[in-house]
């Protein structure tokens, strides 16, 4: 995944095209800046800690701060490729960022300046007698987001999903 993203951003153009009714966001854009939607999720998590050892800097979306605690240990635990601990050096290139994907006058202020969005949100397993989980966060949640990336002409949008990886491929299965 993180070669893919390597190769994203060397490859792809940039996302131009505005929505209506949101204005336009011209500003400059971080090429090591990566935001991660749904940072504390399994998938999140660990796409937050690779793309920390490979140097790149992370804004990782979180939907309440509390929950970001175990990220930021599991940040401060990890190994770098050179081997040396992560620590307050690793802790430093992440930026916790609270915001509600169902809200989408949050997440364009949420994105600023990140030149490239992974989405890895989706409906939890443990919702799965909520029936509108995979409808409001795994299609409005993901569709707000797209619109935000793309008025605020963020330079490469990836989606990456363990949805319907499960034992009984909920909640996919009722999409």
């Amino acid at each position: 995944m993180i070669n893919l993203l390597r190769q994203l951003q060397q490859t792809l153009p940039p996302v131009h095209q505005k929505i209506k009714g949101i204005p336009e966001k011209t500003d400059f854009k971080d090429d090591n800046l990566v935001f991660v939607a749904d940072a504390t999720g399994r998938v999140g998590s660990r796409t937050v800690r690779e793309l920390i050892k490979l140097g790149f800097k992370v804004r990782a979306r979180v939907r309440s701060a509390e929950r970001a605690g175990l990220l930021i240990k599991s940040v401060e635990k990890m190994k770098l490729d050179d081997g040396t601990s992560g620590g307050s050096q690793a802790v430093e290139k992440l930026e916790i960022v609270e915001c509600d994907l169902e809200k989408p006058d949050q997440i364009g202020p949420a994105l600023e300046n990140a030149s490239t969005v992974i989405c890895s949100i989706g409906a939890s397993e443990k919702e799965v007698f909520d029936i509108t989980g995979p409808c409001r966060i795994d299609y409005r949640a993901t569709n707000s987001l797209i619109d935000a990336v793309t008025v605020a002409k963020v330079n490469h949008f990836i989606l990456v999903t363990s949805l319907g990886t499960n034992k009984f491929g909920l909640p996919a299965a009722i999409l």
